[in-house]
């Protein structure tokens, strides 16, 4: 029991640790700061809770399960994960189109790894995953 205890704290300082980061993501985004946003939030993340972005960006969606399973990633932080991908590609889109599409590509894989893990589709997520596909065609 107290290893679960220990384990469910460790998930929920992680997740708010990320939650900030996506938060102040998204207020450097809203001052117009695109990329002092991305590279920040990117440092931060690989600072804070040890997750590579670059390193991400190139694994195949195997190799991402097993690299979010060993950084302890839990399905909550999927999602926020996959909300920060999807936003810096949507970034990324009018300056680098490659770097848009890696994102875009990254985000869609994270909601489909929480569908298959939680073994349910729900519209939000059909709906994400429809607009990603239509960015990636821009």
């Amino acid at each position: 029991m107290e290893k679960r205890d220990l384990l469910k704290e460790e998930f929920e300082q992680l997740g708010k640790v990320l939650g900030e980061i996506f938060s102040n993501f998204m207020k450097l985004k809203e001052k117009g700061n695109a990329s002092i946003s991305i590279n920040t939030s990117n440092e931060n993340l690989k600072k804070e809770l040890d997750l590579n972005i670059s390193e991400i960006l190139e694994l195949n969606k195997q190799k991402l399960k097993e690299y979010l399973k060993e950084k302890k990633i839990n399905l909550e932080n999927i999602e926020i994960l996959s909300k920060y991908f999807e936003e810096v590609g949507v970034l990324n889109l009018k300056t680098n189109k490659v770097e848009a599409e890696k994102y875009l590509l990254k985000a869609t894989e994270l909601i489909e790894i929480f569908e298959e893990q939680t073994r349910r589709i729900s519209f939000e997520f059909i709906e994400r995953k429809n607009r990603i596909e239509k960015l990636k065609r821009i």
